[in-house]
């Protein structure tokens, strides 16, 4: 038997792997996992490198091509062409809705107080904006809701020099400002621009109820508050009209009349106050002016006029002496 130290033959210790590592070491691999993947891409690597491949490659790809084919700087330059996009056609209002709902201009659809990303439990957005929808095709009726109006007749009717938008408060009745209804992409959508009716008088005094007909904006000057409208019926382009006489599709249409009516209101209250005060200023400044003394029988006319309907003591104790004409 040998003695001495014994030589060790065999497989060598594996090493084991440590837990702190984020990989594991090569040789903890199996034995011949990876080996052919690792030769394989071990000689792709070198023979990119070698300039000697290349140039066969190249001599080799240019000899076998077919006779009459094309470079292949012109082969590539042919495929840029043909996979060129095609031009990006024009966007509707469901293209964008699908896309984001917050690019759609705020003039398109009714104003709701919503996020546009809503908590689950919560009416989306969305929804809200459809029922407003519903609910203002139903309700857009604007001649029956002004006729419906308690007294509006009177005040349509009655003949006016003052225009009806100088007693317009668009101030705090308007839902959106001129400059969202009039922002171009609204203007120019492909769906039709922004919509709306339009009030047209069939007198030239403007009294009377008028005919609303549809029309879209297509411009307008937000410091005078007025709008440029095409009417949907013959093309006809109305310039300046006023934002009283403009009921836009995305309102509500019983807040527009609320509004209109509002308007007929304060003229007929500005109307009434500017007569009194002209009949005050026409009223004599002293006591001067002799107007002379009423004759007998206009004296008679206002007693029997003030006494008519009375009883007889009501009479005698009214007034001390009752002209004999006046009693009855």
């Amino acid at each position: 038997m040998v003695s001495g130290p014994r030589a060790r033959f065999g497989r060598k210790k594996p090493v084991a792997p440590d837990p702190k590592a984020d990989v594991l070491n090569l040789e903890d691999r199996l034995p011949g996992e990876d080996d052919e993947t690792d030769d394989d891409a071990a000689s792709l690597r070198d023979e990119e490198t070698s300039p000697s491949s290349a140039g066969g490659r190249d001599e080799s790809g240019a000899g076998d091509e077919a006779p009459g084919t094309p470079p292949a700087a012109e082969n590539a330059a042919a495929e840029t062409t043909d996979q060129s996009p095609p031009p990006a056609a024009r966007k509707t209002l469901e293209d964008l809705l699908r896309e984001d709902d917050s690019v759609i201009p705020l003039a398109l659809e009714p104003k709701v107080f919503a996020p546009f990303r809503t908590r689950p439990g919560t009416v989306p957005r969305r929804v809200q904006i459809e029922r407003k929808k519903r609910k203002y095709r139903l309700d857009g009726d604007i001649d029956a809701a002004l006729r419906g109006v308690e007294g509006a007749e009177g005040l349509v009717n009655e003949p006016h020099v003052l225009s009806l938008h100088f007693f317009d408060d668009w101030e705090t009745r308007e839902c959106r400002s001129s400059e969202q209804w009039l922002e171009p992409d609204a203007v120019n959508a492909p769906n039709g621009g922004v919509r709306a009716r339009c009030a047209v008088y069939p007198k030239a005094n403007k009294t009377g109820f008028p005919l609303w007909a549809h029309c879209s904006v297509v411009s307008g000057d937000p410091s005078s508050n007025s709008y440029d409208v095409r009417l949907d019926k013959n093309g006809k382009i109305l310039p300046g009209v006023h934002r009283v006489d403009l009921c836009f599709d995305t309102e509500d249409p019983n807040v527009f009349v609320a509004r209109r009516h509002a308007a007929y209101v304060a003229r007929a209250k500005a109307v009434a106050a500017l007569r009194s005060d002209f009949y005050v200023d026409s009223m004599p400044a002293n006591d001067d002016v002799d107007v002379g003394a009423p004759d007998h029988s206009t004296v008679e006319r206002i007693v029997r006029v003030a006494t008519s309907g009375g009883s007889k003591r009501f009479r005698e104790w009214a007034f001390d002496e009752v002209p004999s004409g006046g009693s009855r």
